[in-house]
């Protein structure tokens, strides 16, 4: 361009200066043309005269030959006078013609020296002109090269400023080794996808007649920068192909998923990979980061067409989601919703398809058209490898995919921008574009594995308990007086999930999702801040566990003080009793409102402030447990739990129903747990999603990560879906908040009934036997029986006793193989009858057949510091001594 600027403008110096030398050629020759007509014409005029002249001669001749032969004898007599007057004339004659000529001859020499004289005055004023505007054109071609030139080195430092820029933003290049990557801690701004490599024509060295700057022939002629897709506007991307190209614009885009990988925090990437034509082969080594987090690929690549249908039209319902839940109006795009929501933004999701249109049905490019659409607002995207030479459904617009994405194509099999063809030819001549190279499968595996180690993890979301927890000064001042109102979580970038009960319809919590989904740190986080909000006499907690595990036992150590039974790895049949314990507080409560005028706890709160009335929370993890088995058990704990459901609400009764799936043979009844409006849905498969919401509302098979819950207060209806991430409490910091709660408060409930605790697995022990210790202490006398506790109920109950009254039949046996079990009871009746302070003592002989010498020991050790009058270890050699000495002791008796 720059060379045909100087080239237009030499062009005009030239043609001025020749219409210079034109126009004076011109009037050089006007000038001999004039000179030449005044010649011409000073001719013509002589000749006239001269004409005239000698027609006057010619006229006077004849006149005087006429007067000669009329005179001629007057001649004679004038000759002397005609001679004289002829000789007169003649001299005038002479004179007229000399003068005539001297005049003509100056008139023309006058005529033609103005004419000259003007002729050269004008040739020099227009060559004077003609040179001021060459030195005028001369000096505006100067500055225009010079101009040229500072904008040639303007543009070609903003062009290196731009090179640098962009090699600074991807850093140094490390290859695809695995030795130099490091997860990165930021999501990128740019991806690097190749290399631009621009070639320049060389600035043209101005001649010596038209001096230019010096550097003007010195510029760089080449320059080399990456190329970068910027993250994440240019990430949705088409790949044009034919069947030649179709393995180079299947490396590109492998080239581009590792790029994602290893750009991208990990676990803020999820794909789906769809291969109908590869069966999965395209994609293969995708599939080791199935082997740490299935959900970063979507458990498999999907081939079958309607497998293809179904996971856009999943992906879609999320976009929906996104939209509906996270956008609204609030927020353009997922970007602008993530710098918001901090820990809880959302992962970017990306659809990769290799071979469109194979395999996809028209619903199937519905769904990719919404995609392509309107995806990229709620971070998803579409990588397409597609062949114009395939057929698509009739329904799908391939131009979206020339409009929505980055567009690039396979040429003579190399990846090439298309807007590189579309460049004028001048410029899309000079400029390359190089393809990052592809890895090889080996490296490649090692990367993506690398990343999976480290995306393990990092799909878990920790919203800070210190986001719903009450300030310190604020513990135990909230009143459950209206009902419960608790937030549980963080809703989107700037609103608390809150638990609400007590109003209306929500009374009672269904809570179910899968191992590992985070249901029991909502039981804790509901028992937790429960506990923090509310004192002992505004909650109470039944706490029943089935699960194999020990979540309850801090709530038992730390002495929580508003839990009323503790069950821990609890047996069926202490489950029951639990409810039937409540379904006596329910038969008290109504006959107390009954009594006092109230209809429920709001109203009986109003008309008796002081009088004590907590609300109850009835929390019980894999309820389901009630219900394996079809016998009395699982029959009585369905007719209470559904009087608890339906009836418990009035009198200030919740429950809390956990479990890790509703599916199985066994379960409450549906129309029981249609009375539970509110429904946390966590993790879950599709088939649980639709039994824990409703039968139109799978929702809950879209979560993703721990944590990630949907609270619905509508019976699980669809309207009602509120997604949420639950917040994150460490054991430690659980521990430290409830411990000696009453005493860090300097203050005590007006109940202090003493916490039931049951461990399916841990046997009781006999020291905290209140009634034992009481009994040891009572001095009561022995003839009024000897009662013996071997052990605690599976029930809400006193410890079991075991009364040896003085009459006949009073007789225990024991059968079974649990030895331990059979020490334990025989030595807590010894310990009865032996350790008794009253004034009549009673005597314990054990007969021990000595084969288990660690029980033996166990007893000797026991009972060695015991009044040998009231307590006697005897062995087989002594049975028939023993024997003999209760017989005589009988035969006295009964004498």
């Amino acid at each position: 361009m720059v060379q045909g600027q100087l080239r237009t403008a030499f062009a005009g110096m030239q043609q001025s200066t020749s219409n210079a030398r034109a126009l004076a050629e011109y009037w050089r020759q006007k000038t001999a043309q004039e000179v030449g007509r005044l010649q011409a014409v000073g001719e013509r005029w002589l000749q006239e005269l001269q004409q005239r002249r000698a027609q006057r001669i010619s006229v006077l001749r004849s006149e005087t030959e006429q007067q000669t032969g009329e005179l001629q004898a007057e001649l004679q007599r004038q000759r002397q006078r005609e001679q004289l007057e002829l000789e007169g004339l003649l001299a005038e004659v002479a004179l007229e013609e000399s003068r005539e000529e001297s005049e003509t001859d100056t008139w023309s020499e006058r005529t033609a020296t103005q004419q000259l004289s003007q002729l050269q005055q004008q040739f020099r004023s227009q060559q004077q002109a003609g040179q001021q505007r060459m030195q005028e054109a001369e000096s505006g071609l100067q500055a225009t090269v010079a101009g040229l030139l500072a904008e040639w080195n303007a543009a070609w430092r903003a062009v290196q400023g731009v090179a640098s820029e962009s090699t600074a933003a991807v850093g140094p290049d490390r290859g695809w080794s695995t030795a130099g990557w490091t997860a990165p801690k930021q999501l990128p701004s740019v991806l690097p996808c190749g290399t631009v490599r621009a070639v320049f024509p060389p600035c043209p060295v101005m001649p010596d007649a038209v001096p230019g700057p010096a550097e003007s022939g010195s510029l760089p002629t080449e320059l080399s920068m990456p190329a970068l897709l910027q993250f994440p506007s240019d990430t949705s991307i088409s790949v044009c192909h034919d069947a030649a190209g179709r393995e180079a614009a299947l490396d590109f885009i492998r080239m581009l998923l590792l790029r994602l990988l290893t750009e991208v925090l990990p676990g803020r990437i999820q794909f789906t990979l769809i291969d109908p034509i590869g069966l999965g082969q395209s994609f293969s080594a995708m599939m080791h980061l199935a082997d740490f987090d299935e959900l970063l690929i979507n458990s498999r690549i999907w081939t079958d067409a309607v497998q293809i249908r179904d996971r856009l039209q999943k992906v879609t319902e999320h976009m929906e989601s996104v939209f509906q839940t996270y956008l609204r109006s609030e927020f353009e795009t997922i970007e602008d919703y993530n710098r918001a929501a901090g820990e809880v933004a959302e992962p970017y999701h990306f659809v990769v398809i290799a071979g469109f249109p194979a395999g996809f049905t028209e619903e199937a490019c519905r769904s990719l058209s919404g995609i392509l659409t309107s995806g990229p607002r709620c971070g998803v995207h579409a990588i397409v490898a597609w062949s114009p030479d395939q057929p698509v459904p009739r329904n799908f617009d391939t131009e979206l995919l020339r409009t929505e994405c980055l567009q690039f194509g396979v040429r003579g099999g190399v990846v090439q921008p298309t807007m590189l063809a579309e460049l004028p030819a001048v410029l899309s001549d000079r400029l390359r574009f190089a393809v990052t190279p592809a890895v090889d499968s080996a490296t490649s595996v090692s990367l993506v594995r690398m990343v999976g180690e480290r995306s393990r993890d990092a799909r878990r979301v920790e919203v800070s308990f210190q986001r719903i927890a009450p300030r310190t000064e604020l513990f135990w001042s909230d009143s459950t007086a209206e009902g419960i109102n608790l937030p549980i979580g963080r809703a989107g970038a700037a609103r608390l999930q809150y638990l609400r009960l007590g109003r209306g319809t929500s009374q009672h919590v269904l809570i179910a999702g899968k191992t590992g989904s985070g249901k029991s740190t909502l039981m804790h986080i509901l028992v937790t801040n429960l506990a923090l909000h509310y004192s002992p006499d505004e909650i109470e907690f039944y706490l029943v566990d089935f699960k194999k595990g020990v979540e309850f036992r801090s709530y038992a150590a730390c002495r929580l003080p508003h839990a009323q039974v503790i069950a821990i790895e609890s047996d069926r049949e202490f489950g029951l009793s639990v409810l039937e314990r409540l379904d006596q507080v329910l038969q008290e409560r109504g006959e107390l409102f009954r009594a006092r005028g109230a209809q429920d706890v709001p109203s009986f709160r109003r008309l008796h402030p002081a009088e004590r009335m907590p609300r109850v929370l009835l929390l019980i993890d894999e309820f389901q447990e009630f219900f394996t088995s079809e016998d009395r058990v699982s029959s009585r704990a369905a007719l209470l739990l559904d009087r608890l459901i339906r009836q418990g609400r009035a009198f200030g009764m919740h429950v809390v129903l956990g479990s890790q799936t509703l599916g199985g043979a066994y379960s409450l009844a549906r129309s029981t747990l249609g009375q539970v409006a509110v429904r946390i849905a966590l993790q879950c498969s599709e088939n649980d999603a639709h039994l824990i919401l409703s039968e139109d509302n799978s929702a809950a098979r879209l979560l993703t990560r721990p944590g990630e819950a949907i609270y619905n207060d509508a019976n699980g209806l669809v309207e009602g879906n509120h997604p949420f991430q639950i917040a994150w409490l460490e054991e430690e910091q659980r521990d430290e908040l409830l411990s000696g709660l009453p005493q860090r408060f300097g203050r005590t409930t007006k109940s202090q009934r003493a916490t039931i605790v049951f461990e399916g697995n841990v046997p009781p022990q006999i020291e905290e036997c209140g009634p034992l210790l009481s009994w040891l202490q009572s001095g009561q006398q022995v003839n009024s029986g000897l009662p013996v506790w071997i052990g605690e109920p599976v029930a809400i109950a006193p410890p079991l006793e075991l009364c040896f009254e003085p009459a006949a039949g009073q007789n225990v046996l024991i059968a079974g193989q649990e030895a331990d079990a059979v020490d334990a009871m025989f030595a807590a009746a010894a310990i009865a009858g032996s350790l008794h302070a009253g004034a009549v003592r009673s005597r314990v002989i054990l007969l021990h057949d000595g084969r288990d010498q660690v029980s033996l020991q166990n007893f000797r050790q026991t009972f060695e510091h015991v009044d040998a009058a009231r307590w006697q270890l005897a062995l087989p050699g002594q049975a028939d001594q023993v024997l003999r000495e209760l017989w005589d002791l009988l035969q006295s008796r009964e004498g």
